[in-house]
């Protein structure tokens, strides 16, 4: 999880959102990025919240899919982002950045494709995993995702079993930045 970005748990949600900040009568304060509700002042921190989950954006066309994904991924250890089309999905990358990034190919005005080659322009979603997910077979996949800076490619409709084992691995071997050093580290 990017260390820079802060989770409360939020009330009016019911469920971890991203904290934003903001000033009122001239000093900070943070409210939930999703629905605008402030933290509650005093809100203490605890243990728990310090190992969050890692987030992963899901970029899919297919309400269908979105909703699978946003019910059986969380079950699993991970937060869900969810994105309707490859340049909102590309917007919310850059506001919340993500631990993992899948995307689904066939997209109506912006394939898979472009979407991470855009993403990959982007210096800071360089280190960051991108999994392509396509429902049609092709053998070309593959090299086509590397092509464009995928990390991996995975077939549609796999199970959800499939994707968590694709995004475990690619956050395993995911190189990370040292904060002290500033260089990049490859955790194994």
């Amino acid at each position: 999880m990017n260390p820079s970005r802060e989770m409360i748990s939020c009330r009016f949600c019911v469920s971890r959102q991203p904290k934003e900040r903001y000033l009122q009568d001239g000093r900070p304060r943070y409210r939930c990025a999703a629905c605008g509700s402030p933290e509650p002042e005093g809100t203490v921190q605890t243990v728990a919240d310090l190992f969050t989950a890692p987030t992963v954006l899901f970029i899919d066309d297919d309400p269908l899919v979105r909703a699978l994904l946003q019910t059986a991924v969380p079950a699993l250890d991970f937060e869900v982002l969810t994105a309707a089309s490859g340049p909102a999905g590309i917007a919310l990358a850059r506001r919340e950045t993500p631990d993992a990034i899948v995307v689904d190919v066939l997209m109506p005005h912006m394939s898979g494709f472009e979407v991470c080659r855009q993403l990959r322009a982007d210096p800071s979603f360089r280190h960051i995993p991108i999994i392509l997910m396509s429902a049609r077979p092709d053998p070309a996949l593959e090299p086509k995702g590397r092509a464009v800076g995928a990390t991996s490619t995975v077939g549609k409709p796999g199970g959800v079993e499939e994707m968590i084992q694709v995004l475990r691995q690619a956050l395993a071997d995911a190189p990370q930045e040292d904060p002290v050093q500033g260089n990049v580290r490859v955790r194994r």
